[in-house]
């Protein structure tokens, strides 16, 4: 959530909350298990290399961190957030 508040793209494995609060439009999710070290360094490299892909979920991070960001509003989005991820499981 850090790196997006900076406006930054996000690689991420595909555990924990992370999951539940960023998007495909701003993060590459890596399955974990076999060959997650080459997932992970593709994902690296096409960030790197990829400009336009670079550009595109930076803005999203940055959309998507607007919803955490108000002080007013943190706390409410943190419960329906949660209360979402309670009613999953």
């Amino acid at each position: 959530m850090e790196a997006a508040s900076l406006g930054k793209p996000c690689i991420v494995s595909k555990s924990g909350a992370l999951t539940d609060v960023l998007n495909e439009k701003n993060s590459i999710f890596i399955e974990l298990g076999k060959d997650f070290e080459k997932k992970l360094a593709k994902a690296i490299f096409s960030v790197f290399t990829d400009s336009k892909l670079r550009d595109s979920m930076s803005k999203e991070s940055l959309i998507l961190s607007q919803k955490f960001n108000d002080e007013k509003d943190y706390f409410k989005n943190f419960c329906n957030l949660a209360n979402g991820i309670i009613k999953e499981n």
